[in-house]
Order: structure tokens, then sequence, then C-alpha cells
């Protein structure tokens, strides 16, 4: 008997059909989905190894060098993942993402997926499921930035907008500036060029 295909489109549709097709192709334990948006076929279709990542979480003894030697790969790239450009930029951050570098680190582990905002996309984070309730520590977030803050959070973010649009870099890098410089915009400005220009040629 022939079904009418407009039938099988709404059961290749169904969100559980795609997810546990997803598991299966990954060889995860499980798929912890929360967003509703992610029914469509094409997240789990178009998904690769780069879109899978771990989370550590940033402390104040921290660097770029010493987080690549843990996770085994290099600073180009722990930079390059998470849109960082120094040392300081890291310390702005109270997680970052370690990319997978191999499938057989997904085998028989629970994958969440959750919408970065820093990042603009979607990533598949490995041994942290969103379903659990349990959130990051935030026992070191006051070593993550200065608080030298003189004047309203409002004027704060204002300056930290402008700077973002002028620089393009994330608001959590332009606040660090700002509240080091006493949220003098031109000085903050001047600082993160003066260390951006510093780490191009220090890796030349």
């Amino acid at each position: 008997m022939a079904y009418p295909k407009c039938r099988w489109t709404r059961v290749m549709r169904r969100h559980g059909v795609w997810k546990d097709a997803f598991a299966r192709r990954w060889k995860v334990a499980e798929l912890h989905v929360d967003d509703d948006t992610l029914e469509r076929a094409a997240f789990y279709l178009r998904a690769t190894l780069e879109d899978f990542r771990k989370v550590h979480h940033v402390s104040r003894c921290d660097n770029l060098a010493s987080i690549a030697v843990r996770h085994g790969i290099n600073c180009t790239t722990l930079k390059s993942s998470n849109n960082l450009f120094n040392e300081q930029s890291l310390h702005c951050r109270s997680k970052i993402y370690i990319p997978i570098r191999d499938e057989c680190q997904l085998i028989n582990k629970e994958v969440s997926i959750e919408k970065e905002e820093l990042l603009k996309r979607y990533l598949l984070l490995v041994g942290e499921p969103t379903t659990s309730g349990a959130q990051p520590s935030h026992e070191d977030e006051r070593y993550l930035m200065p608080r030298r803050i003189s004047d309203s959070e409002e004027r704060l973010k204002l300056l930290a907008e402008t700077m973002q649009r002028s620089l393009r870099i994330d608001l959590n890098t332009c606040r660090y500036y700002l509240l080091n410089n006493e949220q003098n915009l031109a000085r903050a400005m001047g600082e993160f060029q003066e260390d951006a220009e510093w780490e191009a040629t220090s890796t030349d």
C-alpha cells in the first residue's frame, strides 16, 4: 500500500526522528535539546565535528598557553574558536569552548545543544547536559574583571556598545577595557589596539 508523500514528510520532520538518528550517527549516549527552534532536520544533517565543544571554566590562574596544553590544542585554534584576541579577553569570560578533535571523544557521552551568543551559533556541548539543572559555578566571577565602577551601569553599557560597534569585538572585552580605564572610551580603545598590535607582532 502506498502512503501519501505528505504523511512521510510529516513523520520525517518530527523532532524525535532526527534526534535519534543524530545520536546514532555520532554514537552519543543522549542528546539534550531545550530549544524548540531546533525541530528542523537541517540542524542535525549539517552538524560536523567542528560543532562539538567541551566547556572550560576560566579561573584567575588560567592563561591561553596553559589551557591549550591541558586540552592538547594550539593557542591559535583556542583563540579562533572563541573569538579571543589576547590574555585580557580570556579573563573577560567565565567559560570558553574547547574543540573536539576526534569522534572517539563523543562515544557514550551526553551532549547538549546551546546557543552561544558571543559566537553567534549553536554548539554541541559534550558532557554538560542542559536538563540536569546544574549551572556553572561562578565562584571566580569576582576575578574576571576589575570592579572599579565610577558611573552607572547604564553609562557603561552604552560605552561598551559604542566600543563594540567601532572595534567589532565582544561586549565583555569592551567592559574589561572600559573598567580598566575608568570608563574613558578613547583610552580603552587605545589600550585594546595596543594589546592587539602587540599580540599580532608577538605571534609573527
